[in-house]
């Protein structure tokens, strides 16, 4: 694993921040689309407002250089600021649901409060132009009856018709894998699958989980799996960073981990170690 990208801590030279225009320090979720890499960040825990950050890591070539936001000289802050763009404060529930298309970020605004409510989930199209919020819809989904809901707390986006998303039947010690076609504005769940196990034995909650060319990618704090979309593993990687896992996203085949405080981006690049 190498460091991909340091993160700066802060993203306002606000001497006071408020939870308005604090941008960090505790990212969630990370959706990365051609070198361009976006994060949900938050001013502290347990809440479910905060901003998008994308870097366009394109131009951020050098992955220590952009921490040092608050001691540049301002015509290297200039041209650095240029190739980061901030969202407003908006509602990004836990913020680990979140995924990039050429025109969109997608969120799933889903709370980690909740175990398994019998509530309603958010997705939200925002525009990667502005920043601004264009579509919103409201999902329930359950499995056969009412009186057993699905709520998901982790899930990505592969284009602006299609979502995959997890939920952990804990009842069961499993894993369930759940496909959201849209149509119109509606969107239709269809269980794909299930991974007869909770995959890690200490409770640790799933920290991030994404897609990519038929594969799931489930990370845990120091460990990630990769499965099919039925279920069966394929690989397990295990690593030592001491620090929470809060995103994972894969761009040619290439799985990334952010990790908090501060933020970092750790790219997986030696496949040869890996465990079966």
């Amino acid at each position: 694993m190498i460091t991909q990208f340091y993160q700066p801590r802060f993203h306002s030279l606000t001497p006071q921040p408020t939870p308005l225009n604090q941008i960090g320090v505790i990212p969630q979720g990370i959706s990365l689309k051609q070198n361009q890499l976006t994060v949900s960040y938050f001013s502290e825990p347990n809440v479910e407002w905060g901003h998008l950050v994308t870097y366009n890591l394109n131009h951020l070539s050098d992955p220590l250089k952009s921490q040092n936001l608050l001691t540049m000289k301002w015509r290297e802050l200039k041209n650095t600021s240029r190739n980061i763009a901030v969202s407003p404060y908006m509602k990004l529930g836990h913020g680990q649901s979140i995924g990039m298309t050429k025109k969109y970020i997608y969120v799933l605004a889903s709370s980690n409060k909740e175990a398994n409510p019998d509530k309603s989930e958010e997705i939200f199209q925002i525009s990667r132009k502005n920043y601004q919020i264009n579509h919103l819809w409201t999902i329930k989904v359950w499995n056969r009856s009412s009186y057993y809901p699905r709520y998901f707390h982790n899930a990505c986006f592969i284009n602006s018709h299609l979502m995959y998303a997890t939920f952990h039947n804990a009842s069961k010690g499993l894993y369930e894998y759940w496909k959201l076609s849209r149509n119109g504005n509606t969107w239709m769940p269809t269980e794909i699958g299930a991974t007869q196990s909770d995959f890690v034995k200490n409770n640790s909650p799933l920290q991030s989980f994404t897609s990519s060319r038929s594969k799931f990618y489930l990370a845990f704090n120091d460990n990630l799996f990769i499965i099919t979309h039925p279920g069966k593993l394929i690989q397990h990687y295990q690593f030592h960073t001491l620090r929470e896992t809060e995103g994972i996203a894969v761009e040619n085949d290439r799985p990334y981990i952010e990790l908090a405080r501060r933020p970092e981006l750790l790219q997986i690049k030696n496949q040869q170690n890996k465990k079966n």
